[in-house]
């Protein structure tokens, strides 16, 4: 499991219900995976989700009516780490 913290300090998102997060990872091999909110406070959302095993990955995030201004999609590779 992987948990990504969406911080929004000016309340934008909490401000616009409308308009849906979509966080996950793509894999080449499996598609889209898509994260689930799992916390929500004053400060932002935090996510988790699960990342494929031994595979490169990119974290995509979309906020409809938003525009980004940094960079955010990411090559991870979950490699050499522990499996349960």
């Amino acid at each position: 499991m992987v948990t990504v913290r969406l911080t929004d300090t000016a309340g934008l998102i909490a401000a616009n219900p409308g308009s849906r997060v979509m966080l996950g990872i793509f894999s080449p091999a499996a598609g889209f995976y898509p994260f689930s909110t799992s916390v929500t406070d004053a400060t932002g959302r935090s996510y988790t989700g699960t990342i494929p095993y031994d595979e490169t990955v990119t974290f995509l995030l979309h906020v409809p009516g938003f525009h980004l201004r940094i960079p955010l999609a990411t090559n991870f590779r979950a490699a050499n780490t522990a499996r349960p």
